[in-house]
Order: structure tokens, then sequence, then C-alpha cells
């Protein structure tokens, strides 16, 4: 059982799991030592929002993490006091400078780095933007029309509000409470973006 709950959650050199209990989760630790162990590899830097398994697995390994508030994790911070995400944006405000080109787009773009997709809904802008440099026939390094950079731009001054923005880890509910997925398609206001 922990063999397969470790492995689905593997990603690159990261561990992150989910358990329903404070046993649970000592034995989950146990057990994964145990079973990487046999491939001669050392989980360490355990962190968790459950404060008292916290203390004692840090404790019992001196290869263990500090404990801090807020964690790095598959590219968000997880705040492990609030049990929530958050998005960690270092924008790099735009220098007057700077010319809006296609390389710069999706510079800017893709310096979001989000594997489990929180900031889709964010990035799908430049995307789109992106889209009408191809549709146009721009070259990489061409400084684009007007309306492209303007919409690009105002997407990069609002950029850091996502450092404001927490997502709660945990939404599913209790056993017994009953769930249900909406699903709407918007379209843009103007055409494409």
């Amino acid at each position: 059982m922990t063999a397969q709950h470790l492995q689905k959650s593997m990603y690159v050199d990261n561990c992150v799991a989910s358990v329903k209990s404070e046993a649970d989760l000592t034995k989950f630790i146990n057990e994964s030592r145990e079973i990487m162990a046999l491939g001669k590899f050392e989980l360490r830097g355990w962190q968790h929002n459950s404060f008292e398994s916290l203390r004692d697995n840090c404790n019992e390994s001196q290869n263990a993490s500090p404990i801090l508030q807020d964690i790095p994790v598959l590219g968000l911070l997880w705040n492990i006091e609030r049990d929530t995400l958050k998005i960690d944006v270092r924008n790099d405000t735009q220098s007057e400078s700077v010319k809006v080109t296609k390389r710069y787009i999706l510079s800017k773009c893709h310096k979001i780095f989000d594997p489990i997709g929180i900031t889709a809904p964010i990035t799908l802008i430049p995307k789109i933007l992106l889209q009408e440099t191809w549709k146009i026939k721009a070259n990489w390094d061409d400084i684009l029309p007007e309306e492209i950079a303007h919409k690009f731009e105002k997407w990069d001054r609002q950029l850091h509000q996502l450092n404001k923005l927490e997502i709660p880890r945990w939404i599913q509910g209790h056993k017994n409470s009953k769930h249900s997925l909406h699903a709407y398609n918007m379209e843009f206001a103007s055409s494409g973006s």
C-alpha cells in the first residue's frame, strides 16, 4: 500500500503525498524510508502540517529541514500553518526601454513555473498573444504591433497580484458531504484575448 502511494506521490525528486491521520503519516514516513533505502535512496527534508509529528521527525534525522512556514513545493509555496498554496511570482517590472517581442512574451510567460497547472488561467493570456504573433508572422525579435504589446503590458503590470492569492491545499470536504463540479466556457471580451 505504501509503495503504491509513494510511487503515485513522486515528482522528479519530490514526494508530495497526503494521508488522513498522524498515525498514517508516521507509518508512511517510516515505510517510505525503508522502501527507498532498498535502492540506496535517503528520503530527507520532510515537511508536513502536523506540527507534533514534524518536530518528532525533524529530531530523529539530522538531514531534516528546519520547520519553515512557506515551503517550496512543485513551483508553488505551501504555507503549512494555514495549509494553503501560494504562487511565487518574482516579476521584474518591465522598463520603458524593453521592446515587446515574441521572444520577450515567451520568456515572461515561462518564468512562472507551475507543473500542476494552478496558474494556467493566468498564463493563457500571453499564450493567446503568442498565437496572435504567429498569425501575423512576426519574427522572434520584431517589435510587435501596439495592440498586442498593450495587451501584454497590461497583463505584465498585473502579474504581481498573484503573490496575494492563496488557495486551500485541501479542497475536499468531509466523507459524507456532497460535491459537484461546474465548468463554464467564458469567451474573451475582445477577439481571442
